[in-house]
Formats: C-alpha cells, structure tokens, sequence
C-alpha cells in the first residue's frame, strides 16, 4: 500500500545538478543480477513470469545520479515527524519517455551491503517527485497506482511490495529515491 508522508521543499540545486550532466551510472534492467534474482524469487502462480520476454534493455533502464548531499534535502523535523533515521543514501533516477522499469521487489543490497546493522525490514525507501507529474508518468505499487504527483511529495511502500514505473508521456521524469531506517 502507497502510504504518502507528506512534503519537503525541493531545492533548485538538486534540479540544476541533474540536468546539467550525465548520468553517473546507467542501470540496464533485464540483464542485472537482481532482475535475475527477482525471476527466481516471484511466486509463477501470482504473476506471469513467461511475459519478461517482453522486456529489454533498450526501453527499461534507468539513469541514476547520486552526490552524497542529496541526502541533506530532507529536514530535521521532518525525519524526526516520522521517526526516520538521517538517510543513508539517495539517488535520483533519470527516467526518459517511453522507458520504464521491469516489474520488481526491490532486494536492497547495496544499502544492507554498506549497513551491516540493518536488518532488509529496518529499510525505509522514500519515493520523491522531484518535480510535477505530467501526462504518461507513472509509479505502479501492487494494486495502486500514482500519477499525479507534485514536486517534494514523500510516498513510502512496503519493502514486499511488486512494483513498476513508467514514462509513456513526452518529458523526463526525475525521482529522488532514498534509503533510511525507522528509529528504534
């Protein structure tokens, strides 16, 4: 389930840093080791693993800028309103129209592989539009789907969570994805 938090002001730096370069990776989809793993994990009975044959790398990638401020964007009162931990790592992805991302559940092992002392349900992902929705983007989570947005919207979803994004519109859709932890 889609839970929204809130908003947080996004700041004109951010958006001027990832439209002013390249990318520093691109993530192609169907070939990575997670795409793989999530083959092997995803129940055949609930969802119809035949039809990845359909995917490519072509039209499911992602482009991913990540600077370690990005993870000062979010303020105080607002991790503390949630009990949410400092972020421990933010990204944002770089979707281009007609691309999307294969459908997933996300492994997190970067952030367990750098944070020994999480435990894959401490995780929190926050999903942030970084600027407004326009027509033809989209976030799939199981049975629901976000399509209208505005820029500094914080929603979070469960870790077990299938999900998807799309850009069938005509404008780049950049999203500030980050990692954090409840505070216990």
């Amino acid at each position: 389930m889609i839970q929204y938090l809130g908003k947080i002001d996004i700041p004109q730096r951010l958006l001027d840093d990832v439209k002013s370069r390249e990318p520093d990776r691109v993530i192609v989809h169907v070939e990575g080791a997670s795409h793989q793993q999530n083959l092997r994990d995803l129940d055949p009975k609930k969802y119809n693993i035949d039809n990845y044959k359909h995917y490519n790398n072509d039209r499911c990638l992602t482009q991913e800028y990540s600077q370690p401020w990005y993870k000062d964007v979010f303020p105080d009162e607002f991790l503390k309103k949630h009990n949410l931990d400092k972020p421990k790592n933010a990204i944002v992805l770089r979707v281009e129209p007609g691309t999307f991302s294969v459908p997933h559940c996300d492994k997190f092992r970067h952030a367990l592989r750098e944070h020994p002392e999480l435990e894959f349900d401490d995780i929190v992902r926050l999903w942030i539009p970084i600027e407004d929705s326009t027509f033809g983007q989209a976030l799939f989570v199981e049975d629901e789907v976000i399509h209208r947005y505005s820029a500094g919207d914080v929603y979070t979803f469960s870790n077990y969570d299938f999900h998807s994004a799309a850009n069938a519109g005509l404008d780049t859709r950049y999203t500030l994805v980050v990692y954090t932890n409840r505070l216990k």
